[in-house]
């Protein structure tokens, strides 16, 4: 039996024996995502007004796919890296391209975002739709909400506004157990992901509310994060969730495994 204050410690300490590596890897990551993408929206924007409308449409639809095509790979390479951070209390930056190595994970690259994007969807799908009514409250076009003003105070905003977070912090909390889907679908990659996703809710089953608890504990540096326009994030709350989920996950992994 594991505690969230030990999963929590054990993080901390694997951070900070790797933290320029973690740091260098999630740089690296938005570097190479940023290029990509402004790659496409260079060659996009170059040919616009050269070639007609549905030969437009058509290329800037391959480049949207391009960049898709080559984030997925670099985000499953992220998990592999904080897979290994895990495993071996040192990861390799390397790691981070471990996708393109063989055209067999390339593809359990897509089934991975695939089955975890579905899953997001649900999980979000609330605070989307409170969103919506965010943007169409300020368009007054909300058939939900009506304005509510105290001294010149917008009751009705704030309250939306903070049950969007709320709702956007709940559906975190519920998404985060399939990080030991994403742990169970590395240490298996031979093992379907639809299976890898079944096991992962046996590992997971008795552990949710701590889960639950270490999603809720990471609150305050969200907040942080928003406030120093996301350097914190960047350089602190990125990588302790990602080694704490990851982490939670091997022991959770490990715990039903030596049963």
């Amino acid at each position: 039996m594991f505690s969230a204050r030990k999963i929590k410690k054990q993080s901390r300490e694997l951070l900070s024996n790797n933290f320029i590596l973690q740091i260098g890897v999630i740089l690296t990551l938005f570097t190479c995502v940023t290029a990509i993408s402004l790659l496409a929206s260079s060659v996009i924007t170059l040919i616009y007004g050269l070639v007609p409308d549905a030969v437009f449409y058509v290329i800037q639809t391959f480049f949207i796919c391009f960049v898709a095509i080559m984030t997925v790979p670099l985000i499953y390479g992220l998990c592999v890296f904080e897979y290994n951070l895990i495993i071996t209390g040192k990861g390799n930056i390397k790691d981070l391209f471990y996708a393109f190595s063989s055209y067999y994970t390339i593809n359990r690259s897509f089934f991975l975002a695939f089955a975890l994007l579905w899953r997001a969807v649900i999980c979000f799908f609330p605070a989307t739709c409170i969103y919506s009514e965010i943007i169409l409250y300020k368009l007054s076009r909300s058939m939900l909400f009506f304005p509510v003003n105290i001294y010149g105070f917008d009751i009705t905003y704030t309250f939306i506004c903070v049950l969007f977070i709320i709702l956007i912090i709940i559906g975190w909390a519920i998404f985060s157990k399939f990080f030991t889907a994403i742990f169970v679908s590395l240490a298996n990659e031979n093992t379907p992901v639809s299976k890898c996703f079944s096991l992962a809710s046996v590992y997971n089953h008795g552990y949710k509310k701590k889960l639950v608890g270490i999603t809720l504990s990471f609150v305050p540096l969200i907040v942080l994060s928003i406030f120093t326009m996301g350097i914190v994030f960047i350089l602190y709350a990125a990588p302790i969730m990602l080694v704490t989920y990851f982490n939670f996950a091997k022991n959770c992994y490990d715990f039903r495994k030596n049963q």
